[in-house]
């Protein structure tokens, strides 16, 4: 869960997928962690977290509703999700209570705070791979699993979009921050996130979004030991910091070859893959051309700085 200024990469990502997201496309079916959840974790916790006045993880809009919205930069297909409160098409986990059916809607939201690539949520201080029952909240494996438990099929004009595999990385990094652990946890959790991604295909998807990480270790959270309850000392930053842009780093290798394995596989689909990393790195080297003044400071709703940026 993200809690920076690492909200403009998804925005600026978010702008550069227009070309994936046609406005013909029928419905978007969305699935991740807290970058791409519109209300789920806030909802099913009764408004706890994020806390946010428009559930998002963010102190504002997500790219979800950037891009499918009927903002500037959106192709229309859910103008309820550009306005204020929570997007009404997001599915509400409920920690374990669902509805019957699919609900209705253009953009429908699985995406849920804290999900790892794969099995089991950061929210439960579990290690990725670990099963819990309900209420435990979901990774993106029990996401797509709901999806399909509820009759949830793609047809050939819907995009589905994934987006995960930071929380994993935050896992390793607090509970077994050695090289190797590091190095192994990002290995698993590409590998899981393209599994994920046959399963969409299996569920009929054909037209997949799916994005890669930005560098972790230029994130606040990670790297600044100016902020009270962060990386801490210096030099803890520096090895936070170190950690963190080695896992990005070796998520998005491995993740970029497991997705050519699945696409040399399935060539009937499409699968766009987002550079979020490369934007990061062109929004973070000439921050004031997206609108930033402050990249080293957490914005937004969780006691971070004021702020009115994306």
């Amino acid at each position: 869960m993200f809690s920076s200024k690492l909200a403009l990469a998804a925005v600026v990502g978010a702008l550069s997928l227009a070309a994936a997201a046609p406005a013909s496309a029928q419905r978007v079916v969305v699935f991740g962690d807290s970058l791409s959840d519109t209300g789920n974790a806030q909802t099913a916790t009764g408004g706890g977290n994020p806390g946010s006045p428009r559930g998002r993880y963010s102190n504002g809009l997500d790219w979800v509703d950037l891009l499918y919205g009927s903002g500037a930069n959106g192709i229309g297909l859910n103008p309820a999700s550009a306005i204020g409160g929570n997007n009404p098409n997001s599915f509400a986990f409920s920690f374990g209570v669902a509805t019957s059916t699919i609900p209705a809607g253009n953009v429908l939201d699985y995406a849920f705070g804290g999900a790892y690539a794969g099995t089991g949520n950061l929210g439960t201080n579990q290690a990725p791979g670990v099963i819990l029952p309900p209420p435990a909240p979901p990774g993106t494996d029990q996401e797509i699993a709901l999806f399909k438990a509820l009759g949830g099929k793609f047809t050939p004009n819907d995009t589905a979009t994934i987006w995960s595999g930071a929380n994993n990385g935050f896992y390793a990094l607090k509970f077994t921050p050695t090289p190797a652990a590091i190095g192994a946890t990002a290995v698993a959790a590409a590998t899981n996130e393209a599994a994920n991604v046959q399963s969409l295909i299996g569920l009929g998807a054909r037209k997949i979004v799916v994005l890669n990480l930005p560098d972790l270790g230029a994130t606040p959270a990670l790297s600044n030991p100016a902020l009270p309850g962060g990386c801490g000392t210096p030099a803890q930053c520096a090895a936070a910091s170190q950690g963190g842009s080695f896992y990005s780093g070796t998520f998005n290798a491995g993740l970029a070859g497991a997705l050519g394995t699945v696409a040399a596989q399935n060539t009937s689909t499409n699968i766009v893959q987002v550079d979020v990393a490369a934007l990061f790195r062109v929004a973070l080297a000439n921050p004031a051309a997206f609108g930033f003044t402050n990249t080293n400071t957490p914005c937004g709703f969780n006691g971070g700085t004021a702020c009115n940026g994306a």
